[in-house]
């Protein structure tokens, strides 16, 4: 698989806010000519900001008849920015991909890629568990603080209900999860330097280049920020099993939507397990002990906690999470027979 021609649309990723900025100017008649071209050209309603709020000061252009909208900030930290958010974003992005937007009237002042939001909406299902994702929430947090080395995570409670921040608002990668009315929306904000090597590519339109760097880097970001092993983290398996370069990586995803939604809930323990079975066959039986019970052919192994922490991608350095991993395994020989049943194959 060329992961040169990763397009968004193949993993349901979109562009949720776009932002364009230049070094600032007074020159009001090129303001009024890139308003003039976004309103005629594409019908953009376009407003003027001025200073460091998103307070609309005065519309330049406006159509009562449509929702699409571009701001232009003036005087915002040196700069002029011209954003597009929300769906605007998404259909500026298209427009651009499409070859329809002519940059000459953004000239002369050189034009940057100052932010991009790329999200995926993961479909509630219907029996959506408000507490359920709650708990995901908590348990990333938990999984954030754990395993990688960012220590600024925060939940925050409004009228929507729960979001998890991941970094701090102004980091080049700023992650935030929440609900929509339909959805749970999963969304990174790049900016800075996390753009920097993208800029030449989006505006001579190497479109399959950019898409595919940010698609690679979104996915495997992700991957180190979410739990797995439940419903909210599922849509990421199917990336990782397609482009994985590690083989190591496909043998530790498991393919949880092969699950209903409540056995991933209740039956962690399986999950566990099988984790645990794909272990043992990496394990090389020539080496070790055998012994034969009634008919029955039996290895024993002896390998270190490391290796199998290693198998599924929890660190070794942190004792709690070492201590875990021993407790499972005490309690792995008093797990009752279990049966399963897996649909959709």
């Amino acid at each position: 698989m060329n992961q040169n021609s990763i397009k968004f649309e193949d993993h349901e990723l979109k562009v949720d806010f776009l932002t364009l900025s230049m070094h600032n100017s007074t020159d009001e008649n090129n303001i009024q000519k890139i308003a003039i071209y976004l309103f005629n050209s594409f019908g953009f309603n376009c407003f003027l900001s001025e200073g460091n709020t998103r307070k609309l000061s005065r519309p330049l252009f406006h159509d009562i008849t449509t929702k699409d909208t571009t701001i232009i900030r003036l005087n915002y930290w040196n700069r002029i920015v011209i954003e597009f958010p929300g769906k605007s974003g998404q259909k500026f992005y298209q427009l651009v991909r499409s070859h329809q937007v002519d940059w000459k009237f953004f000239q002369p002042a050189p034009l940057r890629l100052n932010r991009l939001d790329l999200c995926y909406d993961l479909d509630k299902r219907d029996s959506f568990n408000l507490k359920e994702f709650d708990q995901f929430l908590l348990d990333s947090r938990r999984h954030i603080l754990d395993f990688t080395r960012t220590r600024n995570v925060k939940l925050i409670n409004n009228s929507r209900g729960l979001i998890l921040g991941i970094n701090k608002r102004s980091n080049a990668r700023y992650f935030r999860v929440y609900e929509t009315l339909s959805t749970i929306r999963f969304e990174l904000e790049l900016k800075k330097s996390a753009l920097e090597h993208l800029q030449t590519s989006f505006f001579t339109s190497q479109f399959n280049f950019f898409e595919s760097q940010l698609t690679q880097f979104y996915f495997q970001y992700a991957k180190l920020l979410f739990p797995l092993d439940n419903y909210f983290g599922s849509w990421l398996m199917n990336f990782l099993r397609k482009y994985s370069q590690n083989e190591h990586d496909n043998k530790c995803v498991l393919a949880t939507e092969y699950f209903t939604d409540n056995e991933i809930q209740d039956h962690k323990k399986f999950y566990h397990l099988l984790q645990f079975l794909n272990f043992i066959k990496t394990l090389n039986n020539q080496d070790c002990p055998q012994y034969f019970l009634e008919g029955r052919r039996y290895f024993i192994h002896n390998f270190p906690l490391k290796d199998f922490m290693n198998f599924i991608s929890i660190s070794g350095k942190k004792q709690n999470q070492r201590l875990k991993v021993l407790k499972y395994f005490r309690q792995l020989y008093k797990l009752d027979p279990i049966i399963e049943v897996i649909r959709n194959l």
